[in-house]
């Protein structure tokens, strides 16, 4: 049978065979990064001809990028160190981009408390968690013209040389610590690239952002900011983006939910209102009243009982003057204050 089929499969067993593949997934995760712990700390890729332990994974595991690799080897070598990671990674309960975000701030003194608190967290929730544990200070307030994006390079233009590369402080510690400094022994690097657009949680109640916009966005802020001057005389980025923020959502507000700060009194409301459910309590009546008389009066005819139809008649001549009077009363007041089509 064709492994990569699943149109055989049940509703439930489908369910059932996602749910153990998830769980081999995490297995497999926990048991791979043991094995790559194991061969870079015996150096195998030495032996096996590759010139850093990034190398051999980008090769043996066929990786699309170093900075793949260089996120294996790193949780790899902090499960080695600190076992509670495994542990929660064979579990499914901690994922490697978390293992990667709680890196920075593992110590042997609090790592298994951190890696406690981590469990079951997404990456959002697991930033917001150590935003208050290890709150940074606000970013800085930056406004930078970037060139535009070089068309890549090709292959003829290519030349071999050295690439400069860079190693987030922490990593290089740990490894000058575990590893002796030569060019057998190199660090695992990570190619620097332009940050994507983020929101990242800095302290309690405190978010950093980032983002790149075109000629018109960096306008439009320009312009902003100036009408703002009087309500953000510092011109601070920060007060500026929250300033419009609100007014965005007031618009956006007003737009979807109709809503507003000064409500306009509905033309249904005020001193007419008493009036018109009155007229119509009595037109109501009169109605009800009219059918049941006219009923009657009806039999009265048809039976030939005419002395009883005249004194029936006396009866519902006032009733349907007063039905029609308040009928005519009821399509004024709904033309005049309700405003009814």
């Amino acid at each position: 049978m064709d492994p990569l089929a699943t149109s055989h499969f049940s509703n439930c067993d489908l369910l059932r065979d996602f749910d153990a593949r998830v769980t081999r997934n995490h297995t497999e995760l926990a048991t791979l990064l043991t094995r790559i712990a194991e061969i870079d700390e015996r150096r195998l890729y030495l032996e096996e001809g590759y010139p850093s332990m990034r190398a051999f994974l980008v090769q043996r595991m066929r990786l699309p990028t170093e900075n793949a690799a260089y996120k294996r080897l790193t949780a790899a070598r902090l499960a080695r160190k600190y076992p509670g990671i495994l542990v929660a990674l064979h579990d499914g309960r901690l994922h490697l981009r978390g293992v990667l975000t709680l890196a920075p701030h593992l110590t042997p003194a609090i790592a298994d408390e951190l890696v406690a608190a981590a469990l079951d967290k997404t990456c959002f929730e697991l930033e917001i968690m150590l935003a208050q544990r290890f709150p940074r200070p606000d970013m800085p307030e930056r406004l930078d013209a970037l060139a535009a994006p070089a068309a890549p390079p090709s292959p003829d233009s290519l030349a071999p040389g050295r690439v400069e590369t860079t190693v987030p402080d922490w990593l290089d510690h740990e490894h000058a610590e575990s590893h002796p400094a030569g060019p057998a022994h190199q660090l695992v690097s990570e190619r620097v690239e332009t940050p994507p657009a983020r929101m990242t949680p800095l302290a309690p109640q405190r978010f950093g952002f980032q983002f790149t916009g075109d000629q018109e966005t960096h306008e439009a802020y320009e312009h902003v900011r100036d009408l703002l001057s009087h309500e953000v005389p510092t011109r601070e980025m920060a007060l500026v983006f929250k300033s419009v923020l609100k007014l965005a959502e007031a618009q956006l507000m007003k737009r979807r939910f109709a809503a507003t700060d000064r409500p306009v009194p509905s033309r249904g409301s005020g001193w007419p209102r008493p009036l018109y459910l009155t007229v119509m309590v009595v037109h109501g009546g009169m109605c009800a009243i009219l059918v049941v008389l006219g009923l009657t009066l009806a039999y009265h005819a048809l039976r030939r009982q005419n002395a009883r139809h005249r004194a029936m008649a006396l009866w519902v001549a006032p009733a349907w003057i007063a039905a029609a009077v308040t009928g005519s009363l009821l399509y004024l007041l709904l033309q005049l204050w309700f405003g009814a089509g």
